[in-house]
């Protein structure tokens, strides 16, 4: 659990591979579902950025996700 908590506070760069299934927002505000395994993409017009963790996708992939 408290591995869950750090990676809340991480910043992951691009091209990373990601470790927890969940909701990322990049530095430009841009925010994408990923998946463990994925890796960080670019944003599109900016390159390279940073991602941050915004939420756990222990329901997303049933369709269970709303904002």
């Amino acid at each position: 659990m408290n591995q869950r908590w750090a990676a809340s506070n991480r910043r992951f760069k691009t091209g990373a591979s990601v470790l927890y299934d969940g909701l990322y927002t990049d530095s430009w505000g841009g925010r994408l579902l990923l998946f463990r395994g994925d890796r960080f993409p670019s944003h599109p017009e900016a390159g390279p950025t940073t991602w941050t963790f915004a939420r756990f996708g222990n329901r997303l992939r049933t369709g269970a996700y709303e904002e």
